[in-house]
């Protein structure tokens, strides 16, 4: 005997309103709506990808989901349920099983099956199984070690839990074993999301040479060009396009499809908008929008998101936006804005969020804007490249928060463009990303020397930080395997 995952149907819970969702163990698609404070909204085409996309974010235990595809997906950590006609909620324990749609996630094997039970066997003889796919028209199983969303226009696929088969079957198998998916990659930030500025094309670039490129689902902006772009928490999150009415749209994306945020309340410069998250939170400033292609050097932004809104962000040190600035965060407390400006600075600030004030640092060794930077291990910063206003600036230097003074590295390569560079830190290697090149370098930590990563390539030139986007996400991202 096994379980027909496929004729899975939800168990309706009738509780009265006000009813504590916490004291109550199986709370699994019951009308009704979560009252308490939202940590996070999604948007869901139904409530088995709410649950799933609910699951990504921390300290969530519950969802509300209006189903009016895509639907708002509220997620909360405690729910009080009150009566509601147009929602449903549910815990984030309950069993997704049979939902119409392709798991996105790490896949664990893959397989020509003839059927849904040779699906269910396959998951059954893989132990690391967490979740899986049958697809229907092309008799194919996918396997996967966790699932981070749900892909709804995959036709006549269905996805369930491992938790879902009540027995292990005796059966022999029918499934007629694949090559392992070269889809996987290890749990760490081994892969790079990169955004090209000019077509919005989206493409995952493998950092460990586990996988080659692939093309995910294109950045969403109709005039493309996106302002702010970040990772956090499972979702890369980004804002903004070339046109004005793009500069304040923005949206999520969880290695598969783009799903649509809140609008941010400011109009975010396509080319210098400096972010960074903190406690969950992404902070974005730079300069204002103001028109199509063009923003105003005398104008600034500073905004929040929390997750589910905008609220207004720390008020900008100085009587001005140094425009080009970089921001970076020193550690979880203290974020750092450095030089920029047309006279290209040399001022270096620290931001104290819980004090809520600015201090000014040591200054640069040499004042530069447009450059790159990166935190290093929670008491240092790296700043490189940039221009000074008459030339382009090869130097790189790094703070020691412990002194508050910068000290002189070894120069970026001759033959390289230093200006609009971006800086990442894999897994306590230095990468860089510059202007015109298609290749990623790597830093030595040792020497500060740097040198190319072998085996990498990017999809096209790199234009800049002003034009391209490209943040690290886990390896265990991959491309839509179904395409």
């Amino acid at each position: 005997m096994f379980y027909s995952w496929k004729g899975f149907l939800p168990v309706f819970l009738l509780l009265r309103a006000g009813l504590t969702a916490s004291a109550a163990p199986d709370i699994c698609n019951v009308p009704g709506q979560c009252s308490n404070e939202l940590i996070g909204l999604r948007f869901a085409e139904s409530l088995e990808s709410c649950i799933i996309q609910g699951k990504q974010m921390v300290g969530a235990h519950f969802v509300s989901w209006i189903p009016a595809p895509p639907g708002p997906c509220e997620v909360f950590g405690e729910c009080d349920i009150e009566d509601s006609i147009d929602a449903v909620t549910s815990s984030l324990d309950c069993q997704v099983c049979g939902a119409a749609g392709l798991c996105s996630g790490h896949i664990e094997a893959q397989a020509v099956v003839s059927g849904d039970y040779a699906c269910e066997q396959l998951c059954e003889e893989t132990p690391t199984c967490a979740w899986f796919t049958h697809l229907e028209e092309q008799q194919y199983c996918l396997v996967f070690a966790d699932c981070t969303s749900l892909i709804t226009d995959c036709t006549n696929c269905f996805t369930s839990m491992r938790s879902c088969l009540e027995e292990t079957s005796t059966s022999p198998s029918t499934t007629t074993p694949a090559t392992p998916s070269t889809t996987s990659a290890p749990a760490g930030m081994n892969k790079i999301l990169y955004i090209d500025g000019l077509t919005g094309k989206t493409t995952l670039v493998s950092l460990d040479g586990t996988t080659g490129n692939c093309d995910l689902e294109d950045y969403p902006a109709n005039s493309n060009w996106p302002a702010a772009v970040t990772y956090n928490n499972g979702e890369v999150l980004a804002c903004g396009g070339e046109d004005l009415e793009d500069a304040d749209r923005c949206w999520s994306s969880n290695g598969s499809a783009w799903s649509a945020l809140p609008n941010s309340n400011q109009k975010h410069c396509r080319d210098d908008s400096p972010n960074v998250i903190v406690n969950e939170e992404w902070w974005i400033t730079g300069q204002l929008q103001t028109e199509d292609y063009s923003c105003s050097s005398s104008s600034s932004t500073s905004e929040v998101y929390t997750g589910s809104n905008w609220k207004p962000g720390p008020a900008l040190p100085g009587d001005e936006y140094p425009i080009w600035s970089c921001v970076v965060n020193l550690n979880t407390t203290h974020t750092s804005l450095i030089g920029g400006g047309s006279s290209a600075r040399r001022d270096a600030w620290l931001y104290d969020w819980t004090s809520q004030a600015w201090t000014r640092t040591g200054s640069l060794i040499q004042g530069r804007y447009g450059h790159g930077c990166v935190a290093l291990d929670g008491e240092r910063i790296l700043v490189a490249g940039g221009y000074d206003g008459s030339s382009l600036v090869y130097s790189a230097e790094i703070y020691d928060a412990i002194q508050g003074t910068w000290s002189s590295q070894p120069d970026l390569p001759a033959d390289i463009n230093p200006v609009a560079p971006i800086l990442l830190n894999w897994d306590g290697q230095v990468l860089a990303l510059f202007r015109d090149k298609d290749q990623i370098y790597q830093r030595s930590e040792e020497t500060g020397e740097w040198s190319v990563l072998q085996g990498v390539q990017l999809p096209s030139s790199f234009g800049g930080y002003n034009l391209d986007k490209a943040v690290l996400v886990p390896g265990s991202w991959s491309c839509n395997p179904a395409q």
